[in-house]
């Protein structure tokens, strides 16, 4: 049974919570979205968010807010409209209580939330590390024998066997559609060395993020520690740079490998994701 919160302050005030359909509250989301300092990241935004239930917390009949709760019972997604209570503390420890909560995943760029789950947390870990890129002039790759072709769908059957190959951990079908939706939408880059497919560099574009470019980069495992990736990443910037779009991309706390690729590249950490225990 979904519990109702019960808050006292001067008077009675009854805060309920109600499972909801993520896409009911669409709007809320948008309205939490333009107050982030930083574009959320798309995987975050588009994998681990789907994935959480979601509950509207609602103050005489109408919504003020919102959360989710990943398949694990942590909190992942949070956001109370300030303006409509004076309790948005109150209503935050609540709502940890009254589900059980005690992991919080917090992003350092959704600062009313990040300033709450910090005063609650007991441990606090980074999660993801979130990168932008810069303009450096001293950053060059010269990387010999490679070229570089948007990727269209005469290429997808190439494509789904390389990303099935050097992500062989991740679902086959998944990395098919993975293929055809980014090749259809312009977002894949083949990269030829001596015109063999060493790597992939990713752009990816989303309506709600218009001015960002979400980079990514796929490394054949033979060419691996040779400089292609940070290359390929350094490419993919300066493409974002091109197109007038700020590059940014996120790499998981214990891949040290991919944030050093990252740094190479070009590109400076500026938030991350924290993993918390309360």
């Amino acid at each position: 049974m979904i519990p109702k919160l019960m808050i006292i302050k001067e008077d009675v005030i009854m805060v309920e919570i109600k499972q909801i359909a993520r896409k009911k509250i669409t709007q809320l989301i948008g309205q939490h979205r333009n107050l982030l300092s930083f574009p959320r990241d798309d995987y975050w935004n588009n994998g681990f968010l789907p994935d959480c239930s979601y509950y509207s917390i609602e103050k005489r009949k109408e919504i003020i807010g919102y959360f989710g709760v990943d398949p694990e019972n942590a909190l992942i997604d949070y956001y109370v409209d300030r303006i409509k209570t004076v309790e948005p503390d109150v209503i935050f420890d609540e709502v940890i209580a009254c589900m059980h909560i005690d992991t919080l995943y917090v992003e350092s760029y959704d600062n009313p939330y990040f300033v709450m789950a910090v005063q609650k947390a007991l441990n606090i870990q980074v999660f993801f590390t979130l990168y932008e890129g810069i303009n450096n002039p001293r950053i060059t790759h010269v990387m010999p024998h490679i070229d570089i072709k948007i990727a269209t769908e005469q290429e997808c059957a190439l494509l789904k066997d390389f990303y099935a190959q050097q992500q062989s951990d991740l679902d086959k079908e998944f990395n098919y559609w993975y293929v055809d939706h980014w090749v259809r939408n312009k977002g894949l880059y083949i990269f030829y060395q001596n015109n063999v497919l060493c790597g992939v560099g990713e752009l990816r574009l989303y309506p709600e993020e218009h001015a960002t470019g979400f980079l990514g980069v796929l490394v054949d495992k033979g060419k691996r520690k040779e400089g292609i990736g940070s290359y390929i990443l350094s490419q993919m910037r300066l493409i974002a740079r091109e197109k007038g779009l700020l590059p940014v991309c996120a790499a998981e706390s214990f891949h040290s490998a991919a944030d050093k690729t990252i740094r190479r590249s070009g590109f400076t950490p500026v938030h991350r994701i924290f993993k918390m225990q309360v």
